[in-house]
């Protein structure tokens, strides 16, 4: 029988003295306990394992976007700048006719509620903007491709797991062996929220996909774990940072309010002579107390006069109420819950002053990182999955764009989708900088216009056509007027068009002193000079 080796060298020993190595693993008085973490490993879906819970916190978050005068008006925010005036789709099927076709069919589509929107309520771009205010409120929506081409939109409550099931549904979503989408399923209507849902039978089930393989449910969300199904509000993790902001500027309100309040006290001698009553200043209410005793005010008016009878002194009475930093704090609120939803304080208050250029632009620049990541979420999830659905849609019901399917000089499906862009913060310095990036051949016309919204092949018929449009203006004008004088002018005369390399763009590096850095600034002629 071999020696007994001492624990330390056995395996188990050695990983009881591995385990130990983090201090973060260690129970600390000093750290706030958290009831969702177990000792042992556990999936996203395990965390809103409740589905009461899970319900109760996106009406929290909706209840918040209804009333909180600074999320509500900042998530606004947030979805305006992710969609803006709308994604726009480009058809690359390498056949010009047929991109044209497919362009003005979906736009003809997108563009009719009655066609788009099964309750005949929604274009397509306004279904964008409701999409992404659910994606950040409620975690996530759904939208339904119906049989007469419309869409349906579901908000996140509807997708429910009914209490008898046994099956692996996560909050209404049947998961296969892989934790691959196999179903969902919906409530057929809102149902009365204190209604318990208890049988299969009164639940509706669409499959995730259909026999091709193609999504047949759009399920919008935005996922922070591979085993998270569902969506969580972007507004969880700030709710009670929310509700201190709020009682911060209740507070600072109810202390301006005592701060330019007025009262009246009245000094009486030993040789006041009357009788205890005082004639009114205006009109009087009386108030019963809680304890039974009742109590008059008078109200004030400008241009008031109280006499003061003998031996009485009238003092107006002001309270001084010391404010504290409530600015700073307000602002270190705001800070956090801006940040949560990917925007700066800058863009919560509406308000650039307190910044100079170079932080207003570093600001703005990373909340477009953010940005752009739920843009390109929302294309993967709702653009793209709608637009193929569409185009096979239009196969079935079109012979003659079936026979563009089979075809190998055409690619029916590909497409790009161009997220609506942000204008320049700075025109000159921007605008330079693209036209330097051009002429040194670091990136192409193509990508470049793709990354400001914008489409190179329609930016080029564009500037083509309108050419041609001015120079046939000014051909036709340069013609009638030699009919009329006699005298030969060119037409480029009358109508100068710019040409490349003609505007010349001074790319001055930026500075990181404030603007208003009163001693950046010249103080004399001289001083600029």
């Amino acid at each position: 029988m071999p020696p007994r080796l001492p624990k330390e060298q056995t395996l188990s020993g050695a990983y009881e003295g591995l385990r130990t190595e983090y201090d973060a693993a260690r129970e600390s008085r000093l750290r706030r306990r958290r009831p969702g973490v177990t000792g042992t490993g556990r999936s996203a879906d395990w965390h809103y394992r409740s589905q009461v819970d899970y319900l109760k916190l996106i009406e929290l978050a909706r209840d918040t976007h209804r009333n909180d005068p600074i999320a509500g008006q900042l998530l606004e925010r947030v979805s305006d700048n992710v969609v803006q005036d709308g994604f726009t789709l480009d058809p690359d099927t390498k056949d010009k006719g047929l991109d044209q076709e497919l362009r003005d069919r979906w736009y003809e589509w997108a563009e009719n509620p009655l066609l788009c929107d099964k309750a005949r309520e929604s274009t397509f771009q306004e279904k964008e903007k409701l999409i992404s205010l659910a994606m950040d409120i409620d975690g996530d929506c759904f939208e339904l491709p119906c049989r007469d081409g419309s869409l349906e939109s579901v908000e996140a409550h509807r997708c429910r797991t009914p209490g008898n099931t046994v099956k692996q549904v996560i909050c209404g979503v049947k998961l296969g062996p892989h934790r691959e989408r196999q179903e969902y399923w919906f409530t057929p209507n809102d149902i009365d929220p204190w209604m318990p849902l208890d049988k299969v039978g009164d639940i509706v089930k669409y499959p995730a996909y259909d026999k091709e393989g193609m999504r047949t449910v759009f399920h919008i969300l935005t996922r922070k774990r591979s085993s998270q199904t569902r969506g969580i509000t972007a507004l969880a993790p700030i709710f009670d940072m929310l509700g201190i902001g709020g009682d911060l500027l209740f507070a600072a309100l109810i202390r301006s309010q005592i701060a330019n309040c007025i009262a009246f006290i009245r000094q009486r001698g030993a040789l006041y002579a009357g009788d205890g009553s005082v004639a009114a200043t205006g009109p009087v209410t009386t108030r019963t107390n809680a304890d039974g005793s009742t109590m008059q005010s008078e109200e004030i008016y400008p241009g008031m006069q109280l006499v003061a009878g003998q031996d009485e002194t009238i003092q107006g009475f002001s309270p001084g109420v010391a404010s504290p930093d409530t600015e700073r704090v307000m602002n270190l609120v705001l800070s956090i819950v801006g940040a949560n939803v990917g925007a700066p304080l800058n863009m919560v208050l509406l308000d650039p002053t307190k910044a100079n250029f170079s932080s207003l632009r570093g600001n703005f620049e990373q909340a477009k990182f953010g940005f752009r990541q739920k843009q390109r979420r929302m294309r993967e999830k709702f653009h793209t999955p709608c637009y193929l659905w569409k185009v096979r849609q239009w196969c079935y019901d079109d012979p003659t764009m079936e026979q563009f399917r089979t075809r190998g000089d055409i690619k029916l499906f590909n497409h790009l989708w161009h997220a609506p862009a942000w204008p320049y913060l700075d025109p000159l310095k921007d605008a330079g900088a693209d036209l330097m990036i051009l002429s040194n051949g670091l990136s192409s016309p193509r990508r470049i216009h793709a990354e400001a919204g914008r489409d190179w092949a329609d930016v080029c018929d564009e500037i083509a056509k309108d050419n041609v449009m001015a120079m046939e203006i000014a051909i036709a004008a340069s013609k009638a007027l030699f009919e009329r004088t006699g005298e030969r002018v060119d037409w480029r005369e009358i109508m100068p068009l710019p040409k490349p390399g003609s505007l010349k763009f001074n790319l001055a590096v930026e500075s990181d002193a404030p603007e208003n850095d009163a001693a950046s600034k010249p103080t004399s002629d001289a001083g600029a000079a």
